[in-house]
């Protein structure tokens, strides 16, 4: 789960290095806790003394947020009435968590805001010190300040995260959510709370998917993205998927050519290139690449790839209707 970053620019990897409450039963205990979807029970079996190092800070943290936002999920459905309107509710969680994740992130006396994200979760030793400037605490930390609407401290908390650990695509996929406003790229759906701003100014307006015929003139701009995203591979996924959601299909096609070179063969790669050229009206092109992703994995689209034209692959439809979903 965690490591230290081993080379530069886009090739740089993630070399695992191993946390010591990693195979503590403890730690065990309240991780099988949270798989179970037992939040509450997992956040207690970590709150005693002894555990303090990252790994299980971050379970119990993280544990306690998902509990609340179940609790947020729950209310709404109760305040909800028969035609399931309720208004905008907070994760009951995020005042606790924000003071919490603030004091075990702050930075020592006379230590730069910024010098520590970078080195604070090397170490196996106990107290709050090696708490700073964990990547998956500050990607916690991002979630909690978006849901209580300080969208500008939430992506430079999570600008900072990409830094220290950039292969995280939860924390890639927030900061998308943020920019484009939208709870489409999922992890934030529904942490902004009305009104909330983004860098100074209202969200901007999530318009709805155009339909393959639309013209892709009209598709949404991009967004402004944070300063300080780090350069590596996933930058240019993230670019590709924010691409992709907001129907800038070319741009996405051009950075998905790139990273077809890096990682050949990838078939996450072929899945976006398809939704590419699905949404650039080539259809050809799109049905192929579909086809050949069905035929060398064809348990992987479970929606039932509607491949072959006129008859061929066993009677399929070809290639219509809605786009197919993002893999």
């Amino acid at each position: 789960m965690y490591g230290r970053i081993v080379g530069k620019g886009l090739l740089a990897c993630v070399a695992p290095r191993v946390d010591p409450n990693e195979h503590h039963p403890q730690y065990l205990l309240a991780r099988a806790y949270l798989q179970a979807k037992e939040y509450r029970r997992c956040a207690h079996a970590l709150s005693g003394p002894g555990l303090c190092g990252p790994l299980p800070a971050f379970l119990r943290l993280y544990a306690s947020y998902l509990a609340g936002e179940k609790r947020r999920e729950e209310e709404r459905i109760e305040k909800g009435g028969p035609l399931g309107r309720a208004p905008e509710l907070l994760n009951p969680e995020l005042e606790g968590l924000e003071a919490e994740l603030g004091k075990a992130l702050a930075p020592l006396p006379g230590e730069d805001a910024g010098g520590g994200t970078g080195g604070g979760s090397g170490g196996g030793g106990g107290g709050e010190g090696n708490l700073r400037g964990d990547p998956f605490l500050l990607y916690l930390h991002g979630l909690v300040l978006a849901g209580r609407g300080r969208v500008a401290e939430a992506l430079e908390a999570l600008a900072a995260s990409l830094r220290a650990y950039p292969v995280n695509w939860s924390a890639w996929m927030a900061v998308q959510s943020i920019c484009t406003g939208s709870s489409v790229a999922g992890g934030l759906a529904g942490l902004l709370p009305p009104g909330a701003v983004l860098d100074g100014g209202p969200p901007p307006a999530v318009a709805a998917a155009p339909s393959p015929s639309a013209d892709p003139s009209t598709s949404s701009p991009l967004p402004p993205l944070p300063a300080g995203l780090p350069v590596h591979w996933t930058r240019d996924f993230f670019h590709a998927s924010l691409a992709l959601c907001r129907q800038h299909n070319q741009e996405a096609l051009s950075r998905l050519q790139g990273l077809a070179q890096l990682f050949r063969g990838s078939l996450a790669v072929e899945s976006l290139v398809a939704s590419a050229h699905y949404g650039l009206q080539n259809l050809d092109d799109a049905q192929a690449l579909l086809e050949d992703l069905v035929a060398r994995d064809p348990y992987r689209l479970e929606w039932g790839c509607r491949s072959g034209r006129g008859g061929a692959g066993g009677g399929r439809e070809p290639l219509s209707g809605p786009p197919p979903p993002t893999l």
